[in-house]
């Protein structure tokens, strides 16, 4: 016994796979573009300040300073949620890098800004008189 199936070539039968292949053809290039649009772009250097800084003496309101702008950039997460283990007494990290390498920008897709509050104050003395020293507090966005 032997069973044949026919099938008969209609032309809707034939629009709908048209239409399926457009469809088809159209998810690959959207898939495509967004590849392509996707790939995360160079850091664009927006500014950089070379303005000396304000140093504010103690218990005055800190002036903060634009530093850095960069566009396509991220925070450099790896050193910033280990800061202690990278530059603390017991560092892993290379002497030549100081902390401030802990705050610069990476690759990424995001805007940074940088900015610079310098000022006076106590610094510890192992015992001794209190110094008077200039700090760095860096914000970064």
């Amino acid at each position: 016994m032997s069973v044949t199936c026919h099938f008969k070539e209609t032309p809707q039968k034939t629009n709908n796979i048209k239409q399926l292949m457009k469809l088809y053809l159209f998810s690959i290039l959207i898939s495509l573009f967004g590849l392509v649009t996707c790939q995360t772009k160079s850091i664009q250097t927006i500014s950089e300040s070379r303005i000396e800084d304000t140093i504010t003496k103690p218990n005055e309101t800190k002036i903060y300073i634009l530093k850095k702008q960069k566009n396509n950039s991220d925070f450099d997460y790896s050193k910033l949620n280990d800061i202690d283990a990278y530059y603390g007494i017991l560092s892993k990290h290379r002497e030549s890098d100081d902390i401030s390498s802990a705050f610069e920008p990476l690759k990424g897709k995001y805007n940074y800004y940088q900015f610079i509050a310098t000022f006076k104050g106590k610094s510890y003395n192992d015992g001794g008189p209190t110094l008077i020293k200039d700090f760095n507090d860096i914000l970064i966005i």
